[in-house]
């Protein structure tokens, strides 16, 4: 089995030699910002390596595990200007489609957008997925 470590290192080798946007994507390749260490927990650890890949802009990368239980919220979003349209509820009673939500925790939609703008995968408000954030 390999540690955290040894698959961080294997990652970053494929992004060099074997990934096709290599080329265009070699100044966005910067392993020495992120520290993963072998004791660090499996959701750091997943996290991390999620947070890399997205440095790349490609939508086709991604890394997970078997052990992590994939997050829903209960509802789907999307995003209009500056606020989240609720367009999907299956399993969150409080919520119906159409609601607004126009802050998380105090913090307001665009500050948000602009927080973890890389997490959300697009610049186009209406295509940003907000799954991970809502988590």
């Amino acid at each position: 089995m390999h540690t955290k470590e040894e698959i961080f290192k294997d990652i970053q080798k494929i992004m060099n030699e074997d990934y096709a946007g290599y080329i265009d994507s070699r100044d966005l390749n910067h392993p020495e910002l992120y520290t993963v260490a072998n004791d660090m927990s499996e959701e750091e650890f997943l996290d991390t390596i999620e947070e890399y890949l997205l440095d790349f802009n490609d939508g086709h990368l991604w890394f997970g595990s078997k052990k992590k239980i994939p997050t829903y919220v209960g509802f789907s979003v999307r995003r209009y200007e500056d606020a989240l349209y609720v367009i999907d509820v299956s399993k969150e009673s409080s919520l119906i489609v159409g609601d607004v939500i126009t802050l998380i925790d105090g913090v307001s939609i665009k500050e948000l957008g602009e927080i973890h703008q890389k997490r959300l995968k697009d610049t186009i408000p209406e295509r940003q997925n907000w799954n991970a954030i809502l988590k």
